[in-house]
């Protein structure tokens, strides 16, 4: 408690009273264990509530479980088309893949997700000038929404006497799924790998669409192979219909000795800081007049005969001014 000194004049012959008088606030070292014991019960209420998981308090806790599989995978020919199961065993008709044809069916029930890969322009001798292009529609038959990754997978046969080695660099190969369009030359696509070009939102039982092509300029004219093994690109899409699968509940966990235990301390814990802050915030009284003290006044005590007596400041005042002599 925070004191200051106050002198009480008295009269002739009587010597001169010193009080120690109380201003009702904590001193810097009732501050200071103050704001340690409130630390040490958040620390403790903190690590208590970590260690039960109790956040509302709760025994259970539920999570989701799934499995993958190996991607399943379609041919461009449109005339078969063949899957693996989860076991891995190949199962054919699993994927129809009819490029500008009926619509390719994606369903990873049981899995994460489902693929379809196949090359999009077949076998052709790029020309100056020419544009090609090739759609295939994709349904999310999933079990849910999903999220589908079109991505390219790019190679090059590059002949030691090539005529034309940089026929990467006068292709461009551009897209356009489900709106989201781009275009890049086939050297820097190759350059990253196999890119992944787009990735969009397909809601379940909708359809998307996924334009793939590619062009050469009209003003190439230096990457012709006139006869010779010329340089020769090929590349393949691959769309990734990919979500979550249907949720397993995994067993609740029973609530432990120790956790019980835990919730005991964080309760006894709460109880001590509410006795601490009623402890002082308690409202005090002159045992004198009666009259309560406010926090800011000033009010001094003493033992008389071993027990303790309140004084406000009045009180105090008063008996030093008239004073009680005794016989």
């Amino acid at each position: 408690m925070a004191t200051r000194t106050v002198v009480i004049p008295a009269g002739p012959g009587t010597p001169q009273q010193v009080w120690r008088v109380g201003d009702g606030a904590l001193s810097p070292r009732g501050r200071l264990v103050a704001w340690l014991i409130a630390v040490a019960l958040l620390l403790i209420g903190g690590s208590t509530l970590a260690a039960t998981g109790a956040g509302p308090i709760s025994g259970a806790r539920d999570g989701a479980a799934g499995t993958a599989a190996d991607p399943a995978a379609g041919s461009a020919a449109g005339a078969g088309s063949a899957g693996a199961d989860q076991t891995g065993t190949v199962v054919a008709g699993a994927i129809a893949a009819e490029w500008n044809g009926p619509t390719v069916h994606l369903d990873w029930t049981g899995r994460q997700y489902a693929t379809v890969e196949a090359d999009f322009v077949g076998d052709r001798v790029a020309s100056p000038g020419d544009r090609v292009e090739r759609t295939l529609t994709l349904r999310n038959d999933g079990p849910a929404d999903g999220v589908m990754s079109v991505s390219l997978v790019l190679g090059q046969d590059l002949p030691a006497d090539s005529p034309n080695p940089e026929l990467a660099e006068a292709i461009d190969l551009f897209w356009t799924v489900g709106g989201v369009s781009g275009q890049q030359s086939f050297a820097t696509l190759l350059a990253d790998g196999n890119p992944t070009v787009a990735q969009v939102q397909v809601p379940r039982g909708a359809t998307t669409e996924v334009t793939v092509g590619f062009m050469m300029p009209a003003e190439v004219s230096d990457h012709r192979a006139t006869g010779a093994d010329g340089t020769v690109l090929h590349f393949q899409v691959q769309a990734r219909l990919q979500g979550e699968t249907a949720a397993t509940e995994l067993p609740q966990l029973a609530i432990t000795g120790s956790q019980v235990l835990g919730l005991v301390a964080l309760v006894l814990g709460l109880l001590l800081m509410g006795w601490l802050l009623l402890a002082l915030a308690r409202r005090r009284r002159c045992d004198d007049c009666g009259a309560r003290v406010r926090r800011g006044e000033d009010w001094t005590a003493r033992r008389v005969d071993g027990v303790r007596q309140l004084r406000c400041a009045d009180c105090t005042l008063a008996t030093e001014r008239d004073p009680v002599r005794t016989g």
